[in-house]
């Protein structure tokens, strides 16, 4: 009797290579799955975070919540040192007589803090919906029109006395929409706005003042998620991740619909990280995208605020937590046939 096989063959697929994949605290590099960051707990943290961050000239981590302003020396505890509270609040780097502290900025107090003594003193500025130091003075997207971008005199964060010299304001071109974030560019501040992203040049005293002609439009720009990395602004759009460089280009990666709604974000060592939603995990987590391998992988952790300092703490659910090196990751792979 004789016995009639199919015929077959071997067919082999590389698992690695199918789109779709989904690394979580890994990421691929020449062909091989390799651990990237995770997040461990630290200690506990404040909830509801609006901002926060860690200031260097004194060594503190600052978070301004909706029930009031805290501070911590390590990331590991926090401290509420003031009830001060402001919609849109922010977290400076400045001097208080002589000395660096950190300043949360808010609708009329300014709150100084250097991990030992607190004290709140009213600014005399106006609400700000976001700021940045920049050569001694503060530079900040007015808290009721958008358009507009106010600086502090040479004196520093409580400086408003309005002159040729001293603290003034300029309205940006309208066609890139309201200013959203502003962040260190080089030596310049770049405004990042609804649609687009504009230069400023602020270097010594406001006559000399520059404010880019050049219109650089993108699709609608999500608030707090701007940060240069490798000398390059990452922000995200409803498009998706962009960069910019003198001109806004896509970011190409691996995880192109994966995070929606973000809302905060940091860099360091040239990573760029961001708070949103993950569709895989159906929770907030950080997407990290690592500029120097061009390749983008998730974080579990829930944050609501990521700071960097010595090292990146996360805060989110009342818990604090740093970024470190793997032992355990997950890779998901892409469908294949």
């Amino acid at each position: 009797m004789s016995n009639f096989y199919p015929a077959t063959k071997k067919v082999e697929v590389d698992v690695i290579a199918q789109d779709g994949a989904v690394p979580v605290s890994c990421m691929v590099k020449d062909g091989k799955i390799v651990p990237a960051l995770c997040a461990v707990q630290k200690g506990t943290a404040p909830e509801n975070v609006l901002v926060a961050a860690y200031v260097g000239g004194c060594g503190t981590y600052l978070a301004a919540c909706g029930d009031g302003i805290y501070e911590s020396l390590n990331g590991e505890k926090f401290y509420n040192v003031s009830s001060i509270t402001c919609p849109s609040p922010a977290i400076l780097q400045g001097f208080y007589e002589g000395s660096p502290y950190g300043v949360v900025f808010n609708d009329a107090y300014c709150l100084y803090s250097n991990g030992n003594t607190v004290t709140a003193l009213p600014h005399g500025g106006k609400l700000l919906s976001c700021g940045v130091m920049h050569c001694g003075r503060l530079f900040g997207a007015d808290g009721e029109e958008g358009l507009l971008l106010r600086w502090s005199g040479e004196d520093g964060i409580s400086d408003w006395y309005q002159n040729i010299y001293g603290a003034g304001w300029a309205y940006l071109s309208p066609e890139c929409g309201k200013i959203l974030n502003l962040v260190p560019y080089g030596e310049k501040i770049a405004a990042i706005r609804e649609f687009g992203i504009t230069e400023i040049t602020a270097n010594g005293t406001p006559e000399n003042f520059k404010i880019s002609s050049q219109v650089n439009f993108t699709g609608g720009v999500y608030a707090n998620t701007a940060a240069v990395a490798e000398g390059e602004i990452y922000f995200y759009t409803n498009a998706g991740l962009c960069k910019y460089s003198g001109d806004i280009t896509r970011v190409i990666h691996n995880l192109p619909d994966e995070i929606s709604s973000p809302f905060c974000c940091a860099q360091s060592g040239g990573c760029y990280f961001l708070g949103g939603y993950s569709k895989t995990l159906e929770k907030n987590a950080l997407f990290t995208y690592d500029a120097a391998e061009k390749a983008a992988y998730l974080i579990d952790v829930s944050p609501e605020a990521v700071c960097v300092g010595g090292e990146v703490l996360v805060i989110g659910g009342g818990l604090s937590y740093v970024l470190q090196p793997a032992v355990e990751f997950t890779f998901k792979s892409g469908t294949f046939n």
